[in-house]
């Protein structure tokens, strides 16, 4: 991602609910705290655990394939190894949600 303000990634990033899934797993937890570290580590707080990456590991995407909704934003999160380790969206409102 270019250059990302992080205050504002913050801000956004804590709006949404992070997602996980991977075959017959679906990993869900709206997003509670986010905690930023000088050489460029984020962890990120939800509703039943935490994951950590690099602010540089965090990319904007149109929608994951597996995971159906309106949703206004998402963010997809990777490992140093460029593997998904999850996204956080931001479900629409007045939208039935998905998972629900």
């Amino acid at each position: 991602m270019n250059e990302i303000n992080i205050q504002e990634l913050k801000e956004q990033l804590q709006e949404g609910t992070f997602y996980y899934h991977k075959y017959n797993l679906l990993v869900k937890g709206k997003v509670y705290n986010i905690v930023s570290y000088d050489d460029g580590e984020v962890e990120i707080f939800f509703t039943g655990g935490i994951v950590g990456v690099y602010k540089d590991k965090i990319e904007k995407v149109r929608r994951p394939a597996n995971i159906l909704g309106v949703f206004e934003w998402w963010y997809l999160l990777k490992s140093e190894d460029d593997e998904n380790i999850g996204y956080i969206g931001l479900k629409e409102e007045g939208k039935r949600k998905w998972g629900e």
